[in-house]
Parts: C-alpha cells; structure tokens; sequence
C-alpha cells in the first residue's frame, strides 16, 4: 500500500491528505482545487513541512514552478534541502510547467541527494 500526503503550500501549507494513495478521493482534489493563489509561495516553509511529515516517505514530489516569492529562497535552500536528506528523503521530483519554472532553484533541489 503506497502511503501519500497531499499538502498545499504558498503563505502557509496545509495538510490536503494523508493515507493510502487508493483512498485519495475527488474531495481531496477539490480541497486543493479550492484554494487560491495568495500571491507569495514560502518553498522553503514547504519543505520544511515535508521534513517533518517525512516518516515512511523516502521520495517527494513536489507541484510547482518553484518561485519562491517568501521565506528562504536561493542558495539558502541549500540548508532546509539538507534538512530532507536529514528525515531520510532521498529523491525530490518536480513536476512544473517548463515556461514557468524556476530552473535553478530546480536544479538544485532535485540534484540533492547526488
């Protein structure tokens, strides 16, 4: 059974789901549908989210085009990406629109565990 965490994030981050990936259903989607833009993305509050979610979970996906408008940004990532590595999170995947996308902020969270 794939264990999965759905959280939301710009300002803050919200828990969406957690449980097995079969259970997620159309009212966790339109919880997540449901928000809206607030006009900052803190990535690093994120990720500090997931760290300390991590538990089981090995791998993180992360939905966005990376621009981190609040919180830590940059090279400064380096230090909470770090604190991924630390819970045990080896792999970070992105999924993005490629126009949008940050690619060095990419670039440096998804060659973190190298």
């Amino acid at each position: 059974e794939l264990p999965v965490r759905l959280v939301a994030f710009d300002q803050e981050t919200v828990n969406i789901y957690s449980g097995p990936l079969r259970s997620l259903d159309r009212d966790d989607i339109a919880a997540l549908r449901a928000r809206h833009p607030l006009g900052a993305s803190d990535l690093a509050a994120a990720l500090r989210t997931a760290a300390s979610l991590a538990g089981p979970h090995d791998r993180l996906l992360v939905v966005s085009d990376l621009q981190a408008t609040a919180g830590v940004q940059g090279s400064d990532l380096r230090t909470v990406i770090a604190g991924l590595e630390r819970r045990g999170i080896r792999r970070v995947d992105v999924l993005a629109d490629a126009d949008a996308l940050n690619q060095e902020t990419c670039a440096t969270l998804t060659a973190s565990g190298e």
